[in-house]
């Protein structure tokens, strides 16, 4: 998945697409969700001719973005808040919000999409696997976050 976005941002690029602010997204974050659906949609057609139901159903963009959010998540948890100016510094090149969506919006609108673009035949599977796969991605997210939390501090030594 993370291989098809970044080619979807060749071909944006390469078209020379433009986008406007759309449902309250600025035109940073529309093409990132535009390269999020390409990049699921390219994902779809490999998995297609490869036979892989984790990246048809799109639970390997949805680990992606999760493994971003755990990330973040740490990070807080190790700076006891201070990550918050890491986080934040992540901004686009006119010192404006970050150029891309937080990974709880991008994951979002990943599972509408994997959902939505699928036959109708197929839909209910790809709805319930993608649920259990969210806990589960949740529950090693709240895991990791407690281990580092409440893990051995570095003792300044």
């Amino acid at each position: 998945f993370a291989l098809a976005h970044e080619y979807a941002h060749f071909v944006a690029e390469e078209r020379q697409l433009r986008f406007s602010e759309r449902d309250g997204h600025s035109s940073d974050h529309a093409l990132e969700l535009f390269c999020d659906e390409l990049g699921l949609q390219i994902s779809r057609e490999w998995a297609n001719r490869n036979d892989s139901w984790l990246a048809f159903s799109g639970a390997g963009a949805l680990l992606f973005f999760h493994a971003i959010e755990s990330g973040e998540r740490c990070l807080r948890a190790l700076t006891d808040g201070d990550g918050e100016k890491y986080l934040k510094s992540r901004v686009s090149a006119d010192g404006g919000e970050s150029t891309h969506p937080d990974p709880k919006t991008r994951a979002t609108n990943l599972v509408t999409l994997a959902v939505e673009k699928t036959a109708e035949d197929q839909r209910a599977d790809v709805a319930q696997f993608i649920r259990e796969f969210e806990l589960i991605c949740e529950s090693i997210g709240i895991f990791v976050e407690s281990t580092v939390r409440n893990g051995p501090r570095p003792t300044g030594e």
